[in-house]
């Protein structure tokens, strides 16, 4: 099997060094590069393939969450993985809508991180366990309020958590994308979170997914 190319994105070189040796030692990960800023990151995504990145949101030029937004833009196929010390409710949810498919804390173990990185290569979310719960406290103790979803609803609910965007549910389930909005508008409402990954969070915690 193909390795995964990863690329790192940190200020500090240590941090770097040692995930270069901690990922080196798997048989399903290859770190391409790493850049210590995001202008060298984005100069190397430009000239190198890359399938995911792993992004620190404090670097020293541009905030990690523009710098998140902006590859999505440029770099549509490359998966984009949040590895920081932050763990509070606004950076998950900014990096997140800016098109994070993962949030990791750096005390992750190796085997945690990988399985991040295989969870995004395949178009899955991936949180660690203490992210999860950061999104689950801000929305709330509703563990005795589960919402009761309709056969549509737990279609699209099932879609978004692979990552599709409004126009491939609409396109799979042969409805429009004014109908997919207003579904998730829906699930945001009863679920009585704000965003995405809130919801993806709730809905696998109650093995909604």
């Amino acid at each position: 099997m193909e390795k995964i190319k990863v690329f790192l994105i940190d200020d500090h070189p240590m941090i770097i060094e040692g995930l270069k040796s901690s990922l080196s030692n798997t048989d399903t990960v290859d770190v391409v590069g790493a850049a210590i800023n995001a202008f060298e990151g984005i100069t190397f995504l430009k000239n190198n393939q890359v399938e995911v990145v792993l992004l620190d949101i404090n670097l020293p030029d541009i905030n990690g969450v523009e710098v998140c937004g902006k590859i999505r833009n440029e770099f549509p196929d490359v998966r984009i993985i949040a590895l920081t010390t932050f763990n509070q409710y606004d950076y998950i949810s900014e990096m997140m809508q800016s098109g994070a498919s993962g949030y990791v804390l750096k005390n992750a173990t190796r085997d945690e991180l990988v399985e991040a990185i295989h969870a995004v290569k395949a178009n899955k979310k991936y949180f660690s366990a203490e992210v999860t719960e950061t999104l689950l406290q801000r929305s709330g103790d509703t563990a005795n309020k589960i919402p009761k979803l309709t056969r549509r609803e737990k279609e699209i609910l099932a879609l978004v958590a692979q990552g599709l965007t409004n126009q491939e549910i609409a396109d799979k389930l042969f409805i429009s994308i004014l109908t997919v909005i207003s579904h998730r508008k829906n699930l945001l409402t009863k679920f009585e979170v704000t965003n995405t990954a809130a919801l993806i969070s709730f809905a696998m915690k109650h093995q909604l997914l």
